[in-house]
């Protein structure tokens, strides 16, 4: 069962079994990053877990959309915050998919925090 998914430009982008467990009750920081490129990346509690193959465009105004279907589960959503360039505290060059053009990315996406 997938507890969690990221759809970026209209195709699911599957999380590895390796991610952090989101599952167990407590606060997670889930980062969203989007690369100059289109590419759409994600990282869990600061470790990037996937990145999609299939560009965003980037003309067009982004939406973050927040989802939860299961029956009887309280999903909770504390501090978002956006910025512009990429987040240096996470190495996602962790991940299978090479990311030269990171290094020049000039666009990013909000981030899901603990509340403080």
């Amino acid at each position: 069962m997938r507890l969690m998914a990221l759809d970026a430009a209209s195709r699911i982008v599957g999380i590895p079994r390796g991610a952090p467990v989101v599952s167990d009750g407590a606060w997670h920081e889930v980062t969203l990053q989007i690369f100059d490129d289109g590419r759409c990346a994600l990282a869990i509690d600061a470790k990037a877990v996937a990145v999609s193959q299939d560009a965003l465009m980037l003309d067009l105004p982004l939406h973050v959309v927040i989802a939860g279907n299961s029956v009887g589960t309280t999903v909770e959503v504390g501090a978002l915050e956006a910025w512009t360039g990429v987040r240096s505290d996470i190495d996602w060059s962790a991940l299978s998919t090479p990311l030269a053009a990171a290094k020049n990315a000039t666009r990013a996406v909000p981030k899901v925090a603990r509340p403080r």
